[in-house]
């Protein structure tokens, strides 16, 4: 009516976005460990609240289109497409159907057995903690184990984020520059004792 969306299609797709930030997430955030099920140092249980929460996401996930729902996490890391996918969530979308359950989506692999092989290769073979932050300048493809050396990547080489005016005085300090007075103040204290 009047060109809205039905409140649960609203619902569904910030709902979808929310579950792709979190799979964006550093994998120390307890939003993140909870939903895919590891907090450290805690004993995993099958119930209570990360049951719901695996179920919720689920529910919402079965709106985007044909999306290979064991993949998910893997399709959130790239933000722009994870948007556009949110974009066409649906209360009653297409599914996505597997053709081979024993293969896995991602690579070459197949099992011998039954498809909860191919969910464990998923999780060891192609772990999302590790897929690497890849710099977004154009024609540049190096990839970083984290995102704070991306960001460092960005900032020194192609001058994109915040400005680092603050030059370590030492001669031969390899250290710097800094953002801030306070952190060459900092790195003043800790390296040079003053």
């Amino acid at each position: 009516m009047f060109g809205v969306p039905d409140w649960r299609v609203l619902a569904g797709r910030r709902h979808a976005r929310w579950l792709g930030h979190v799979a964006r997430m550093a994998p120390g955030r307890l939003a993140r460990q909870t939903l895919f099920g590891y907090v450290k140092d805690r004993t995993q249980q099958k119930t209570g609240l990360r049951l719901n929460l695996v179920a919720k996401a689920n529910t919402i996930l079965t709106g985007l289109p044909y999306l290979d729902t064991r993949i998910w996490a893997h399709k959130a890391q790239k933000k722009t497409e994870w948007e556009k996918l949110c974009t066409d969530w649906q209360t009653s979308a297409p599914q996505f159907i597997v053709t081979d359950p024993k293969k896995c989506p991602l690579c070459i692999w197949k099992s011998k057995s039954q498809r909860t092989n191919v969910l464990k290769h998923l999780t060891t073979g192609h772990p999302i903690s590790k897929l690497p932050y890849v710099c977004t300048h154009q024609g540049c493809t190096q990839e970083f184990t984290t995102k704070n050396a991306r960001t460092r990547h960005m900032e020194t080489a192609h001058g994109i984020g915040t400005a680092r005016p603050f030059n370590c005085p030492y001669h031969g300090c390899r250290n710097g520059p800094f953002k801030t007075k306070s952190i060459l103040n900092q790195h003043l204290k800790h390296k040079h004792g003053h």
